[in-house]
């Protein structure tokens, strides 16, 4: 299912669902969605969305049956975010925004020192 990848368009969003992200409007966060967009999905079916908004990445998925196999799909998601993001030498923390109450959110990646 590698060759299968979905496009930035149906992955990634700036601010909400309605905006899709292009490579060229994430700026410094580039390269971290491109690694979850390549990273290995068990589901084959990358179940994740991200929304990024200003400093803050928020992790979503798209799918009613979260099942343990798509659970892991975002852990791997997350995982390369992170690791991409620290090798560009970005800092910053995983949190629960608990303003986001939407269905499917996940959690949320903060940009150090932007609060």
């Amino acid at each position: 299912g590698s060759r299968n990848r979905k496009p930035w368009s149906e992955l990634f969003f700036l601010h909400d669902y309605g905006s899709p992200l292009s490579p060229n409007d994430a700026g410094i966060y580039t390269e971290a969605p491109e690694m979850v967009r390549i990273a290995p999905s068990g589901s084959n079916g990358q179940p994740w969305r991200l929304v990024l908004d200003g400093n803050s990445v928020h992790f979503h998925h798209d799918d009613s049956d979260y099942s343990i196999t798509k659970r892991l799909d975002i852990g791997i998601a997350f995982s390369h975010f992170d690791l991409a993001i620290k090798e560009k030498g970005i800092e910053g923390k995983w949190i629960i925004d608990s303003s986001l109450n939407e269905s499917g959110y996940v959690a949320t990646w903060k940009r150090k020192g932007q609060d």
